[in-house]
């Protein structure tokens, strides 16, 4: 894939009509990425898969000329003749359909170990209880298997992200602002101290300076994304680090210094009663001292327990049954006091409505 998205990267327009098969590999392999390749070699058949050093190739399926598969993240394939590629759990057992697990890789002709090194040899390479002589090979990679029974690959187990408990799969966040207009390169990392509470960040090279801003490509993940899985900063760069074998380093953006957020813009105070005691009880949940009507919930920290918590509040205060679903799809003090506003006017009509019949 590197040397795919270089190509891409360098010579957008160059068509290579001659080009009859192109194998993908080495990385996660996003939707982008077909798009981007179709475009410089539009009659090629892509195989798109998986393998490692110790297993060979070991899954895949072809994509034909044209054709554009719905997924964001482009699965991996099926297992090839004489491998079966699997999704195991975290007790070693098989994943059911959907679920995330390790990627295992078993087949007669896997590599022998690593040399001079047998513990390492014994982790990563198993036996099978019933026949000795089929092996196994745990890759160290996150997958799923879809409905279709294909295999999808969601990059390195080393590097899963859990944030407040719950874990994020970074290749879904990763293909979306690739689909952003003007985003070339996207890494999603968890970043922050080893003792502290980490957050979710994204980082980002733009194609040009005329691309989406912030603002934009956040509201089009919190329209598609549940909120744990929308980033809390996002930061652009002039490139990605890159390891010895060209894939983006994750650990060097998890280990990079953060400026300081920029200051906040002005700040709108409450313009009524409603909007002040909804502030209020905001402040009051998320612990923040002072906070505008326009500022976002989930950039102030908030997330799905805060949410039910500020439901309950308003429930209380208001007299009001408000979702947590109600609250994140209007992630500002404003628009939740609208909404409050709003329940509080079609309750009191309501209310006058049967009088008014009995009245006739």
């Amino acid at each position: 894939m590197t040397t795919i998205r270089a190509i891409a990267r360098e010579f957008p327009e160059r068509r290579l009509d001659g080009v009859r098969l192109i194998q993908l590999g080495g990385d996660t392999v996003y939707r982008v990425d077909l798009l981007r390749c179709q475009r410089n070699f539009p009659k090629a058949f892509l195989a798109v898969g998986f393998g490692t050093t110790e297993t060979g190739r070991a899954t895949q399926h072809f994509v034909a000329p044209g054709i554009v598969p719905p997924e964001e993240v482009l699965p991996i394939g099926f297992p090839l003749p004489g491998v079966n590629a699997w999704i195991a759990d975290d007790d070693g057992s098989e994943a059911q359909s959907g679920a995330v697990g390790e990627i295992v890789i078993e087949a007669d002709d896997l590599a022998a170990g690593y040399h001079g090194r047998p513990a390492l040899t014994a982790e990563k390479f198993r036996h099978d209880p019933v026949d000795a002589k089929k092996r196994a090979y745990c890759t160290g990679d996150l997958g799923r298997r879809l409905p279709n029974g294909a295999l999808q690959h969601l990059g390195r187990k080393d590097f899963q992200i859990k944030i407040r408990g719950y874990q994020v799969p970074a290749n879904e966040i990763e293909a979306l602002l690739l689909a952003s207009a003007g985003v070339r390169e996207a890494c999603v990392v968890a970043h922050g101290p080893p003792a502290g509470p980490e957050t979710l960040v994204a980082f980002v090279v733009r194609q040009r300076a005329s691309a989406a801003d912030d603002d934009t490509v956040l509201a089009r993940l919190r329209g598609a994304l549940p909120e744990y899985m929308v980033p809390q900063r996002l930061i652009e760069l002039p490139a990605l680090p890159r390891t010895p074998t060209g894939k983006t380093d994750r650990k060097a953006l998890q280990e990079m210094p953060l400026a300081p957020l920029a200051p906040d813009r002005p700040r709108t105070e409450p313009r009524n009663a409603v909007e002040a005691r909804v502030a209020a009880i905001w402040r009051d949940v998320l612990g923040i001292g002072e906070l505008g009507v326009d500022d976002q919930f989930l950039d102030l920290g908030g997330d799905s327990l805060q949410a039910m918590r500020i439901a309950g509040r308003v429930y209380r205060e208001f007299g009001l049954a408000v979702s947590q679903g109600q609250l994140l799809s209007r992630p500002t003090v404003a628009e939740m006091a609208a909404l409050v506003a709003g329940l509080a006017a079609d309750r009191a009509v309501a209310s006058v409505i049967p009088k008014a019949k009995r009245s006739t």
